[in-house]
């Protein structure tokens, strides 16, 4: 089976991963496999014994009652990645990379009607020591991976118990349950943390955050957005726009890619973008290079999942944007800008266009900027919440060191940016003295 490769920060939507076959398999040998006992009725007296949970093949999922209650389930959720959990994501994932995916867990009531759905994906996490951009060592773990972060089941840990029990052995070569945006507001945030099952079979570990976690809630009219600005700040980026408009003698034009004919030109773009000797992981640099992946952005167009953009300076693109809208929700998920243009602003003057253009057509209700704090995401968002990456690592002395190691690492960068803010703070103290 195929498996896709996750790099730790990346904002590459999971189940659309760069296949990388037998990634961590020395010489083609199998991957050990873990056990777990199964979680039975008995391990919790208060489990819900009307719940049956099971996993179901995708393609049955995707049709019948279950896609409809699946649809309806989908449209309560509230995290800025349920767009991932959706079923017309799996569908495309299914349709592109159907490898990647492993059969979704269901829980049904006594009446067979659906009270949960978790879809799944397998791919490779790096777990990464990085310092200044450089990464200084990594380990290449298989993971389940949860499609959307949160699962869509009922807020109760019985429920989570046996559903992630049944997770768990969707694949036993997988060392780890990947949640990619778990939000610290949630219940199963709570229960990852909390729970005395997930302590007695995982190892938990926050492999990243918890974070600030940004989102802008789009206006009704471009007015509106820019309103939220400051009198400098609005004067600021207008100003942006129009030098590297008159830089390019008044040529510039912001193109939206949400069809599928408009792929191939779309990858065209990100190839004369990433042109140069920097080093990039995430998904641009494959939508530039591979075929399957142009292939792909064109079935995530047809089925309506499919926003990016484009900002010309003439003929030539100097930045872009790879996104999905799903749900109300349009996902910032990558951005790119020519190194020529780099004085020039152009990721914030695409930005700055692309909230007009989010406004003026087929509004979506939020843009996610994903996972990291910058100070463009400050900026232009509204709503300011905590997320973390969370791994669920199985117990076993290889994951143990893995988890120690990366902690540790994590505690003594935290330490060295306390120390340098500290000597900042007090560097600016003793100049005013």
């Amino acid at each position: 089976m195929g498996r896709g490769t996750l790099h730790a920060g990346r904002e590459t939507p999971p189940g659309l991963r760069n296949v990388s076959r037998d990634l961590g398999h020395a010489g083609g040998r199998p991957r050990p496999a873990h056990t777990l006992r199964s979680f039975r009725s008995e391990d919790a007296a208060s489990a819900q014994l009307d719940v049956a949970v099971s996993a179901v093949p995708t393609a049955t999922a995707l049709s019948g009652s279950i896609r409809r209650d699946w649809s309806a389930l989908h449209a309560n959720s509230s995290s800025a990645y349920a767009q991932y959990s959706s079923p017309e994501w799996v569908e495309h994932v299914h349709a592109t990379r159907g490898e990647e995916l492993l059969p979704p867990i269901v829980a049904q009531d006594s009446g067979r009607r659906l009270a949960g759905i978790v879809p799944l994906a397998r791919c490779d996490y790096d777990l990464s020591c990085v310092a200044r951009g450089h990464v200084l060592w990594r380990w290449r773990i298989p993971v389940i991976t949860i499609l959307g972060s949160e699962p869509l089941i009922t807020p109760d840990a019985a429920t989570h118990d046996r559903v992630f029990a049944a997770i768990a052995e969707s694949d036993p070569h997988a060392e780890a349950i990947y949640l990619h945006s778990l939000s610290t507001s949630s219940f199963c945030w709570s229960y990852v943390n909390e729970s005395s099952w997930v302590r007695e079979h995982f190892l938990p570990h926050v492999a990243g955050g918890p974070r600030p976690l940004h989102l802008m809630q789009v206006p009704r009219s471009f007015e509106d957005f820019v309103a939220r600005f400051r009198p400098k700040k609005r004067y600021n980026l207008a100003r942006q726009v129009r030098v590297l408009r008159d830089h390019v003698g008044g040529d510039l034009r912001l193109q939206r890619v949400d069809a599928a004919a408009q792929v191939s030109g779309f990858a065209t773009a990100v190839a004369s973008v990433l042109r140069g000797p920097q080093a990039r992981t995430g998904r641009l640099p494959a939508v530039a290079a591979d075929t399957r992946e142009a292939e792909t952005l064109a079935d995530a167009a047809r089925r309506g999942l499919l926003r990016s953009y484009v900002l010309f300076a003439g003929d030539t693109p100097c930045a872009v944007v790879l996104g999905y809208v799903w749900g109300g929700i349009f996902h910032y998920a990558e951005v790119a800008y020519h190194a020529e243009f780099s004085s020039f602003s152009p990721g914030t003057v695409l930005l700055y266009l692309m909230v007009e253009d989010l406004v003026a057509h087929q509004r979506p209700r939020l843009v996610n900027f994903g996972i990291g704090d910058a100070a463009y995401k400050r900026a232009f968002s509204d709503l300011h919440l905590e997320d973390a990456t969370v791994l669920l690592l199985r117990k076993g002395i290889a994951n143990s060191l893995r988890r120690a190691g990366h902690a540790s690492f994590l505690a003594l960068m935290r330490g060295a940016h306390h120390a340098l803010g500290s000597w900042s703070t007090l560097q600016a103290r003793l100049r005013q003295a």
